[in-house]
């Protein structure tokens, strides 16, 4: 079940709601693939046999869940030496997931959000969070690569 929190400041002298938010931490898996294989990805050219199409590391990261914005946003925690190169080429797709994304389905067992930055953009993101189990995915699709985040999440509050 996750838990909501007030977000400090959120109790003005106006009459508006205080924020209402849901804090996550979560462990899992990210995978990258190749969609095309063209050039220099992963630090190798495509001719170079340890160039697979396909990689997957351990992250760590936050989630956080804005009830009364109706968004979700990740906050990047501990990501492997491989992901962190890669995304020094394609830094649009960690920039993805830091963006609010717009909640999209809201129940009592899940909840969906999407991000599409514009009509044009060639990237964008989709995701579900199992509000009982905690599990939770991510997808962020670009012309060149496919991102999955795997994760099972725990209800967390803020260190400070």
């Amino acid at each position: 079940m996750l838990s909501v929190l007030s977000a400090p400041g959120a109790h003005t002298a106006s009459a508006q709601p205080p924020v209402r938010l849901a804090a996550l931490a979560c462990q899992g898996t990210v995978t990258y693939e190749t969609v095309i294989l063209k050039g220099e990805i992963f630090g190798k050219t495509e001719n170079d046999p340890e160039n697979a199409a396909k990689k997957q590391e351990q992250i760590s990261m936050g989630i956080i869940i804005n009830f009364t914005d109706e968004t979700v946003q990740g906050t990047f925690g501990s990501i492997g030496e491989r992901l962190r190169s890669w995304l020094e080429k394609e830094p649009h797709l960690l920039g993805v997931f830091d963006n609010p994304h717009k909640i999209t389905t809201l129940d009592e067992t899940a909840v969906g959000f999407n991000y599409y930055p514009s009509n044009d953009a060639k990237i964008s993101s989709d995701g579900l969070i199992d509000r009982i189990t905690g599990d939770a995915r991510v997808y962020i699709v670009s012309e060149t690569t496919d991102v999955t985040f795997e994760l099972k999440c725990k209800p967390t509050q803020r260190m400070f």
